[in-house]
């Protein structure tokens, strides 16, 4: 507040009057008498290849449909106008990006790929050539998967399904969760907190682990041999000194549950 605006336009407007239609920013500095300075940047390289290009704006499919085209000496000029040179000469041979750079390797002719996607393994070549260029149906293409997880790991699988939903609509937006039949493959044990009269009961249910005060000490001494933990209400009030070794691991029963 306070700076006089108009005095300022007037200035911006004079030192600007030979790049009418450019894009020009500029830094301001304004200090404690309102008093201040400013400093024209150069207008940004986009602004800059779309004059020399000719044209009012880029491609609207960024690498399919060209618009425009500018030449190395233009390359140059808007180089030197913001202030940095060319590092580099792009030569595009058979069909690769071949980058050229003159500061490092001098004169000679040698040329540096530059593409800098990581080495292909042995073992993803050879998984690479058991799957063939083809639409697989569903079933096929498990089997496939199967036989192509080599890795000393159980991998992780992701299923892309197409519905062709438009989901600007509210009644074709899909959000929805499904149990698989067979599960997950890995078994979750059990563990149950209960009174001692119910322990047998318990593993009888079908719990890996059970127990009452007993399987509490267990649990403070760090020994946590279950993966899902169940108490009764009445042992509720015993499990909550258990909720700073279990609360951080997921594993502390609810009361609703």
């Amino acid at each position: 507040r306070g700076v006089n605006i108009v005095a300022f336009c007037k200035e911006y407007n004079a030192k600007t009057s030979e790049k009418v239609g450019l894009i020009i920013p500029v830094e301001i500095t304004i200090y404690e008498d309102k008093s201040y300075t400013f400093i024209l940047k150069t207008p940004p390289a986009s602004v800059l290849l779309t004059k020399a290009a000719g044209i009012q704006k880029g491609s609207g499919e960024p690498k399919k449909k060209k618009v425009g085209f500018v030449t190395k000496k233009q390359l140059e000029e808007i180089a030197e106008e913001k202030n940095a040179r060319p590092q580099c000469e792009i030569k595009r041979i058979s069909n690769q990006n071949h980058f050229w750079n003159s500061k490092e390797h001098g004169n000679n002719n040698k040329r540096v790929n530059r593409n800098t996607m990581g080495k292909i393994s042995k073992r993803t070549r050879e998984i690479q050539g058991r799957i063939e260029k083809k639409q697989y149906k569903p079933i096929e293409a498990i089997n496939v998967l199967k036989q192509t997880a080599t890795a000393k790991f159980a991998e992780t699988a992701e299923a892309h399904i197409s519905l062709k939903l438009d989901t600007k609509h509210a009644d074709q937006q899909l959000r929805s969760s499904t149990t698989l039949p067979n599960g997950t493959g890995k078994k979750i044990r059990i563990g149950v907190i209960t009174h001692e009269n119910h322990v047998k009961e318990s593993m009888s249910a079908g719990a890996d682990v059970a127990g009452s005060e007993d399987l509490i000490q267990e649990i403070m001494k760090g020994i946590i041999q279950f993966d899902k933990l169940i108490a009764t209400p009445d042992m509720m009030p015993a499990v909550a000194k258990l909720g700073k070794i279990l609360g951080p691991r997921g594993l502390m029963p609810s009361p609703k549950s």
